[in-house]
C-alpha cells in the first residue's frame, strides 16, 4: 500500500465515520419530532379537560370505536419486524466487509484457507492415513 492509498483508506473511512454520525443526528431528530407531538397531543387532552370535562368522556368514546388498542398491536408488531430485518441486513453487511478484509489480509499466507485449510481454520495434517 502506497502513501496515496493509505491517504485514500483514511479518507475513506473518515466519511463512514461521519455518515455514521450523521444518521444517529437523524434518528435522535426523528425521536425528538414524535416525542414532541405526543407532548403537544397530551397538552392539547389536558387544556380540552380542563375547559369541558365531558370532552373526555366524548374523546373516550371515539377511542373506543377507532379500537386504538388493536392497531397499536399491529403497529408494533411491524416496527418490531423493521427492526430485526433493519438489524438482520446489519449483519450481513457486516459479515461481507469482514470477509472481504480478511480475504484481502490474507492474499498472501500460505495457510489461506483457497490453500487447503480445513473448514475449522485448522492446517491439515501432512501425513496420510492409513
Amino acid at each position: 500500500m502506497n502513501k496515496n492509498e493509505l491517504e485514500f483508506a483514511k479518507l475513506r473511512l473518515g466519511a463512514e465515520k461521519f455518515g455514521k454520525v450523521l444518521n444517529f443526528f437523524k434518528a435522535l431528530a426523528t425521536l425528538g419530532t414524535i416525542l414532541g407531538c405526543i407532548y403537544l397531543i397530551f397538552d392539547a387532552l389536558v387544556l380540552m379537560a380542563n375547559a369541558n370535562p365531558e370532552g373526555i368522556s366524548a374523546i373516550a368514546e371515539v377511542v373506543k370505536n377507532l379500537e386504538i388498542g388493536s392497531i397499536l398491536g399491529y403497529v408494533v408488531a411491524a416496527g418490531c419486524a423493521g427492526g430485526w430485518m433493519l438489524e438482520r441486513k446489519g449483519k450481513k453487511r457486516l459479515l461481507v466487509d469482514y470477509a472481504n478484509r480478511r480475504a484481502t489480509r490474507e492474499a498472501g499466507d500460505a495457510y489461506h484457507e483457497s490453500s487447503g485449510l480445513t473448514e475449522s481454520g485448522d492446517t491439515p495434517s501432512t501425513t496420510e492415513g492409513p
